[in-house]
């Protein structure tokens, strides 16, 4: 009975995912409205004629976690690397870091009325 038994438990044991969920991890239906700072965020580009026109959010998954990078299309501004938040706000790093290479099912999260970009 000791193999079946053994058996048994192998078997149960391979079926179970090890890895965390992937996707909104952040418990957030909406996350424009149920993360402040992503909210104030946004509120700040509407305030800034450049924020109006030329930046948008994005949401991507990152190491199994969901993670929000603000951009820019804006074809005259010198600006820094975008930057890659944490569900809970905190910077992680900048776009430029090899850390970028791991990003994954991006998509466009906000984007302002007037955006002006074509992509």
């Amino acid at each position: 009975m000791k193999p079946v038994a053994c058996v048994i438990l192998v078997l149960l044991s391979s079926c179970v995912s090890h890895d965390l969920p992937q996707g909104n991890s952040c418990n957030a239906t909406n996350p424009i409205e149920d993360l402040p700072w992503l909210t104030a965020e946004i509120a700040d580009l509407n305030d800034s004629e450049l924020g109006k026109k030329y930046w948008f959010i994005t949401q991507a998954v990152f190491r199994h976690q969901t993670v929000f990078i603000i951009k820019n299309c804006c074809p005259n501004c010198s600006t820094l690397p975008a930057p890659v938040y944490a569900c809970s706000g905190q910077l992680l790093f900048r776009a430029s870091d090899d850390q970028y290479k791991e990003i994954r099912n991006e998509k466009i999260l906000w984007r302002p009325a007037d955006y002006a970009c074509t992509f």
